[in-house]
């Protein structure tokens, strides 16, 4: 399965996206040693604040969801995790949270060991996170 096929039956929520995770193993298998190292990378954008309903999930998104963050107020950034390999050509977004103009750090921590940890059961060794 393509990339791209993988995403048109991906669910994406704002959250950390296991189906990547899924996906990465298989796409990882061939990697050698030193195509494994990889390092997690955190970016932020502004967004326009809006409350949107998605008819196919029958809900409302746009909401802040960053853990710890008042969830019920319209987001005004998106903050993305991406894993990309040091030695290979691979860089995928693993999960994104919208937050407001200020996020507090300490919920990054949680987020930050549990990416590192799905990554390893990948078997990807991630050297280093930036921002």
């Amino acid at each position: 399965m393509t990339t791209q096929m993988c995403t048109k039956v991906t669910k994406f929520i704002a959250r950390i996206l296991i189906e990547v995770f899924d996906m990465m193993k298989a796409k990882t298998a061939p990697l050698s040693q030193s195509e494994r190292v990889c390092c997690l990378t955190l970016d932020e954008f502004s967004m326009r604040p809006s409350i949107d309903y998605e008819s196919q999930a029958d809900r409302y998104t746009g909401h802040m969801n960053l853990p710890g963050h008042d969830m019920t107020q319209a987001a005004t950034r998106c903050l993305v995790f991406q894993i990309g390999s040091l030695m290979s050509r691979f860089k995928l977004i693993v999960a994104y949270y919208f937050t407001g103009d200020s996020a507090d750090g300490t919920a990054f921590g949680p987020i930050i060991q549990e990416l590192v940890h799905k990554a390893d059961s990948c078997s990807l060794h991630c050297i280093n996170v930036t921002r």
